[in-house]
């Protein structure tokens, strides 16, 4: 006859435990539910199946998608939960004298590059990047070259920025 207690007593706490995660299953039916899964956003952020890098209850997907968190390099994260750092700024096929100058003012770096480009078959014409900070991300705007190239000219030797100018030297 014990054995029969236990095993009801154990039938009713199984029973209970299903009870208990129908209930939670139920307090989880969405009302806000910014990533369209089905599920309440806090519930997600319970279950581990969304992030919140920033812990404003929100989903991290529905920050960027919101627009209340920005996401330059498209990994998912916000930009503010990123690691802020060391950071390696090159273009795709930096050249080896890539960073010979550079300079720094407000959002903005130039990043000198002087030899191995070759422009209009002239070795060594020089360029100079120009880098904008957008929240922890250093994102390129443009590779400035030089308006009259010739061989060995190496624009970029000499980099300068203040405000809104950008000076380029060429020895």
């Amino acid at each position: 006859m014990n054995s029969r207690i236990c095993s009801f007593i154990v039938l009713l706490s199984t029973l209970g435990l299903l009870f208990s995660a129908t209930s939670l299953e139920a307090q989880c039916i969405p009302t806000v539910d910014c990533n369209a899964n089905g599920l309440l956003d806090s519930c997600d952020l319970m279950f581990g199946m969304a992030d919140d890098c920033n812990l404003n209850s929100v989903p991290d997907e529905c920050d960027i998608a919101a627009g209340t968190s920005e996401d330059c390099n498209l990994d998912g994260i916000p930009d503010e939960c990123e690691p802020v750092g060391e950071r390696r700024l090159s273009p795709n096929g930096a050249p080896q004298e890539f960073g010979h100058s550079v300079a720094i003012a407000g959002d903005y770096a130039v990043v000198g590059d002087p030899g191995l480009v070759s422009i209009g078959g002239f070795a060594n014409s020089g360029s100079a990047w120009v880098y904008h900070r957008v929240g922890t991300q250093w994102v390129l705007e443009t590779q400035l070259l030089p308006s009259d190239p010739a061989a060995d000219l190496n624009f970029g030797e000499a980099v300068a920025i203040s405000n809104d100018l950008i000076a380029i030297g060429a020895p």
